[in-house]
């Protein structure tokens, strides 16, 4: 065992116990911050137990100085090694400002991740820590985090739209896939699809990178941005690394938060996985070959229906609804 992984266990095991000295909290966040090694080998003892699936019921656990594990009746039968594997993941959770999943955790140990998620034709507003605001689309999930030099959010699936504070010294930062977004202040919208990634600006200036970080962006030059302006808009095909380009009215960009989906010669794949964020009932494809159908459409979250039958009305295509839990799409014979 490294010298890391040992001070790493041994700290797990003092935070495990009820009595913590603030003195001795204070070293530990101060190791945590010295080198991202050691907020590395907690991930690899949370990593640990997801793999043994052996994550014991832990109580909350608090992020002020007299943070501990509660002991409970259900960890009583845990083998040693398996405890310092929990009180290292509970420690992990409860100081999640300083070794957050997020890269930019990493480099930012005062960051504080707030995750936000929105349920099946659930749009909602939220207030980041920055007075910025989001927009959620249905069925989409984020991350924030926020510190005092630092704002980033992360898209994890679905869709967002983006009002930004400006702040020329603390750029924002939205990662999805494999891009980053920079913006100083502006708005725009970002859908995560399955394989696709587009982002349409409404106002402002956005640059579209590729960069695992915010630190590696900073250091991208221009040439290698894509610099969108209000009223452009870019999709990116992950799997083919192809950028298309075009233009709509800035005020269509995000047109998903009044209840409007709007298509233009997109996949049926792409329209598909959007619809689905909207309506209890799965569409789903009786053959892959479906999936890269072009479509040109404009409908309301609320008439579906009439999409379906739309679509059916002007491709070779045939909608199954017997089922009420899901939709199937067939190729017509």
């Amino acid at each position: 065992m490294s010298g890391i992984e040992e001070t790493a266990r041994n700290w797990a095991v003092y935070l495990h116990s009820d009595a913590v000295d603030p003195e001795r909290l204070e070293a530990f966040e101060a190791w945590i911050a010295e080198d991202a090694a050691h907020a590395k080998a907690y991930r690899e003892y949370a990593q640990l137990m997801g793999d043994l699936s052996l994550m014991p019921e832990l109580d909350d656990v608090s992020s002020q100085k007299d943070v501990f594990l509660k002991k409970t009746a259900a960890s009583a039968w845990i083998s040693w090694p398996v405890r310092e594997l929990a009180a290292a993941a509970a420690v992990m959770i409860a100081f999640v400002s300083i070794i957050g999943l997020q890269s930019v955790v990493e480099t930012q140990p005062d960051a504080v991740s707030v995750p936000m998620t929105t349920q099946i034709a659930e749009i909602r507003d939220e207030t980041l820590a920055d007075g910025s605001v989001v927009t959620l689309g249905a069925r989409s999930r984020i991350d924030a985090l926020f510190s005092e030099t630092a704002r980033q959010v992360t898209l994890l699936e679905g869709e967002a739209f983006f009002d930004v504070v400006s702040d020329p010294d603390r750029p924002f930062y939205v990662a999805a896939g494999d891009r980053m977004i920079r913006v100083v202040g502006t708005k725009f919208a970002v859908r995560h699809g399955t394989e696709t990634l587009k982002v349409s600006v409404a106002e402002g200036v956005v640059e579209v990178l590729r960069a695992e970080t915010p630190a590696q962006a900073e250091k991208i030059d221009t040439q290698n941005k894509e610099i969108l302006r209000a009223g452009d808009q870019i999709l990116v095909a992950v799997a083919d690394d192809i950028e298309i380009r075009s233009n709509l009215e800035p005020n269509e960009a995000g047109s998903w938060r009044r209840g409007w989906l709007k298509y233009e010669n997109a996949s049926l794949e792409e329209v598909v996985a959007d619809v689905n964020r909207y309506d209890e009932r799965r569409l789903v494809f009786a053959s892959a070959d479906l999936k890269g159908i072009r479509v040109t459409a404009a409908f309301g979250v609320d008439t579906i229906d009439q999409f379906i039958a739309g679509l059916t009305a002007s491709h070779p295509i045939d909608a199954d609804i017997s089922d009420s839990n899901e939709i199937i799409l067939s190729r017509r014979n």
